[in-house]
Protein backbone atom coordinates (compact mmCIF):
# COMPACT_ATOMS: atom_id res chain seq x y z
CA UNK A 1 0.00 0.00 0.00
CA UNK A 2 1.29 3.29 -1.19
CA UNK A 3 1.31 6.02 1.59
CA UNK A 4 -0.21 9.23 1.18
CA UNK A 5 3.26 11.21 1.62
CA UNK A 6 4.87 8.84 -1.43
CA UNK A 7 1.95 9.89 -3.18
CA UNK A 8 2.86 13.68 -2.89
CA UNK A 9 6.44 13.03 -3.20
CA UNK A 10 5.41 11.64 -6.39
CA UNK A 11 2.85 14.09 -7.60
CA UNK A 12 5.89 16.32 -6.98
CA UNK A 13 8.39 14.32 -9.20
CA UNK A 14 5.61 15.22 -11.52
CA UNK A 15 5.17 18.16 -11.89
CA UNK A 16 8.91 19.47 -11.47
CA UNK A 17 10.56 20.15 -15.31
CA UNK A 18 12.95 17.93 -16.71
CA UNK A 19 16.31 20.28 -16.15
CA UNK A 20 17.45 21.40 -19.60
CA UNK A 21 13.89 21.71 -21.38
CA UNK A 22 13.35 25.41 -19.96
CA UNK A 23 15.09 27.35 -21.86
CA UNK A 24 12.95 30.68 -20.57
CA UNK A 25 11.00 31.20 -17.46
CA UNK A 26 8.75 33.38 -16.14
CA UNK A 27 7.78 34.29 -12.32
CA UNK A 28 4.62 36.55 -10.74
CA UNK A 29 6.06 38.10 -7.78
CA UNK A 30 2.55 39.00 -6.38
CA UNK A 31 -1.03 38.06 -7.62
CA UNK A 32 -2.80 38.89 -9.07
CA UNK A 33 -0.18 39.12 -12.66
CA UNK A 34 1.16 37.70 -15.67
CA UNK A 35 3.83 36.18 -17.23
CA UNK A 36 4.80 35.77 -20.81
CA UNK A 37 7.50 33.89 -22.96
CA UNK A 38 8.50 33.40 -26.06
CA UNK A 39 9.66 30.46 -28.21
CA UNK A 40 10.29 29.67 -32.11
CA UNK A 41 9.57 26.96 -34.47
CA UNK A 42 12.15 26.83 -37.39
CA UNK A 43 11.75 24.05 -40.36
CA UNK A 44 14.50 24.08 -43.22
CA UNK A 45 12.50 23.29 -46.10
CA UNK A 46 14.47 21.51 -49.37
CA UNK A 47 13.84 21.32 -52.87
CA UNK A 48 11.03 18.89 -53.12
CA UNK A 49 10.12 17.82 -56.75
CA UNK A 50 8.30 14.97 -58.33
CA UNK A 51 7.64 13.41 -61.82
CA UNK A 52 4.93 10.56 -62.05
CA UNK A 53 3.79 9.05 -65.62
CA UNK A 54 0.45 7.59 -65.90
CA UNK A 55 1.54 4.21 -67.54
CA UNK A 56 4.65 2.53 -67.77
CA UNK A 57 4.19 2.04 -71.33
CA UNK A 58 1.96 2.89 -74.44
CA UNK A 59 0.93 0.86 -77.23
CA UNK A 60 0.42 2.61 -80.33
CA UNK A 61 -2.26 0.60 -82.68
CA UNK A 62 -1.27 -1.40 -85.59
CA UNK A 63 -1.22 1.14 -88.71
CA UNK A 64 -3.54 0.23 -91.56
CA UNK A 65 -3.38 1.25 -95.09
CA UNK A 66 -4.61 4.93 -94.55
CA UNK A 67 -1.89 5.23 -91.96
CA UNK A 68 0.82 4.56 -94.20
CA UNK A 69 -0.27 6.48 -97.15
CA UNK A 70 -0.38 9.47 -94.87
CA UNK A 71 3.26 8.52 -93.60
CA UNK A 72 2.06 8.51 -89.75
CA UNK A 73 0.09 6.98 -87.02
CA UNK A 74 -0.68 9.35 -83.77
CA UNK A 75 -1.60 8.02 -80.57
CA UNK A 76 -2.47 9.07 -77.02
CA UNK A 77 1.53 8.70 -75.08
CA UNK A 78 1.98 9.47 -71.58
CA UNK A 79 0.47 11.94 -69.22
CA UNK A 80 3.31 13.71 -67.16
CA UNK A 81 2.69 14.75 -64.02
CA UNK A 82 4.60 17.49 -62.15
CA UNK A 83 4.20 18.67 -58.58
CA UNK A 84 7.24 21.00 -57.15
CA UNK A 85 7.92 23.17 -54.42
CA UNK A 86 11.05 24.89 -57.09
CA UNK A 87 11.51 25.86 -60.60
CA UNK A 88 11.75 22.82 -62.46
CA UNK A 89 12.68 21.86 -66.20
CA UNK A 90 11.03 18.42 -67.56
CA UNK A 91 13.51 17.08 -69.98
CA UNK A 92 12.19 14.19 -72.67
CA UNK A 93 14.83 12.15 -74.78
CA UNK A 94 15.11 8.63 -76.78
CA UNK A 95 17.22 6.22 -74.48
CA UNK A 96 18.95 5.17 -77.99
CA UNK A 97 19.16 6.53 -81.47
CA UNK A 98 17.07 3.43 -82.67
CA UNK A 99 14.20 1.51 -81.70
CA UNK A 100 14.58 -1.90 -81.31
CA UNK A 101 12.87 -4.35 -83.79
CA UNK A 102 11.64 -8.04 -83.25
CA UNK A 103 10.46 -9.94 -86.13
CA UNK A 104 6.85 -11.54 -85.74
CA UNK A 105 6.54 -12.46 -89.45
CA UNK A 106 8.39 -15.67 -91.07
CA UNK A 107 10.61 -14.85 -93.88
CA UNK A 108 9.90 -11.02 -93.36
CA UNK A 109 13.30 -8.87 -91.48
CA UNK A 110 11.97 -6.07 -89.04
CA UNK A 111 13.90 -2.79 -89.24
CA UNK A 112 16.86 -2.71 -87.17
CA UNK A 113 17.74 0.74 -87.80
CA UNK A 114 14.60 2.82 -87.89
CA UNK A 115 15.56 6.21 -86.40
CA UNK A 116 14.37 7.58 -82.80
CA UNK A 117 13.52 10.27 -84.50
CA UNK A 118 10.32 8.49 -86.11
CA UNK A 119 8.63 9.28 -83.02
CA UNK A 120 7.62 12.43 -82.11
CA UNK A 121 6.06 14.13 -79.53
CA UNK A 122 3.21 16.89 -79.38
CA UNK A 123 0.89 18.47 -76.72
CA UNK A 124 -1.87 16.39 -78.62
CA UNK A 125 -2.85 14.35 -81.30
CA UNK A 126 -2.74 17.48 -83.85
CA UNK A 127 0.39 18.71 -83.06
CA UNK A 128 2.50 20.63 -82.96
CA UNK A 129 5.09 17.71 -82.84
CA UNK A 130 9.22 17.25 -81.90
CA UNK A 131 11.06 14.34 -82.98
CA UNK A 132 12.48 12.69 -80.21
CA UNK A 133 16.24 11.98 -80.45
CA UNK A 134 18.98 11.08 -77.50
CA UNK A 135 19.70 14.72 -76.68
CA UNK A 136 16.41 15.23 -75.80
CA UNK A 137 14.63 18.64 -75.61
CA UNK A 138 12.84 20.48 -72.88
CA UNK A 139 9.02 19.18 -72.57
CA UNK A 140 8.48 21.99 -69.59
CA UNK A 141 9.72 24.72 -67.43
CA UNK A 142 8.01 25.70 -64.76
CA UNK A 143 7.69 27.22 -61.27
CA UNK A 144 6.56 25.65 -57.68
CA UNK A 145 3.23 24.29 -58.63
CA UNK A 146 1.09 21.78 -56.96
CA UNK A 147 -0.13 19.43 -60.11
CA UNK A 148 0.92 20.41 -63.62
CA UNK A 149 -0.34 17.66 -65.96
CA UNK A 150 0.96 17.91 -69.56
CA UNK A 151 -0.73 15.67 -71.90
CA UNK A 152 2.17 13.91 -74.34
CA UNK A 153 0.46 12.35 -77.55
CA UNK A 154 2.83 9.99 -79.79
CA UNK A 155 2.89 10.31 -83.73
CA UNK A 156 5.12 7.47 -85.01
CA UNK A 157 6.40 8.18 -88.77
CA UNK A 158 5.56 5.01 -91.27
CA UNK A 159 7.17 4.19 -94.76
CA UNK A 160 5.65 1.88 -97.08
CA UNK A 161 9.67 0.74 -98.06
CA UNK A 162 11.74 0.73 -94.62
CA UNK A 163 8.88 0.03 -91.78
CA UNK A 164 8.44 -3.68 -92.25
CA UNK A 165 6.37 -6.40 -90.36
CA UNK A 166 7.56 -6.31 -86.64
CA UNK A 167 7.36 -5.59 -83.42
CA UNK A 168 9.45 -1.78 -82.57
CA UNK A 169 10.08 -0.26 -79.08
CA UNK A 170 11.94 2.41 -78.18
CA UNK A 171 12.17 3.86 -74.11
CA UNK A 172 11.30 7.22 -73.76
CA UNK A 173 13.17 8.96 -70.83
CA UNK A 174 11.45 11.86 -68.94
CA UNK A 175 13.64 13.52 -66.41
CA UNK A 176 13.05 16.44 -63.97
CA UNK A 177 15.66 18.73 -62.22
CA UNK A 178 15.34 21.37 -59.99
CA UNK A 179 18.02 23.69 -61.26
Amino acid sequence: MISLSRMIGVAALIALPARGLAAQSCNIGTAPGNCTTTTSATVTVGKVVQLTLATTSTAITTPTITDYTNGYITGSGQLVSIRANANVVVQVAARTAAWSATNTTAGVTAWTTKPSTDLQLGPATTGPFTALTTAGYTLSSTGPTATLDLPVAYKVLLAWGSDTPGQYSLDVVYTITAP
